[in-house]
């Protein structure tokens, strides 16, 4: 048997508190940055975009709060 995490539409990313974490990946598919995985991971480096949280050994996201701020001036 298989369980399904959601059981309906994915809510609009404004609803979702500041706390919240966000993988690259989404970030990239939704088109909300508009550069590659390896240019974010320079731009992470030069210190122009926000770092991510490490959640386990194996994976980090970044903190929803940190990303809208961002997008609010980049």
């Amino acid at each position: 048997m298989k369980h399904a995490l959601s059981t309906g539409p994915t809510p609009p990313l404004s609803l979702y508190p500041d706390q919240a974490f966000v993988r690259a990946k989404t970030l990239i598919e939704l088109g909300l940055i508009p550069f590659s995985p390896s240019t974010l991971h320079r731009k992470i480096e030069a210190g122009t975009f926000p770092v991510p949280v490490s959640i386990s050994a194996n994976i980090t996201a970044f903190r929803w709060g940190d990303i809208k701020e961002w997008l609010a001036d980049p």
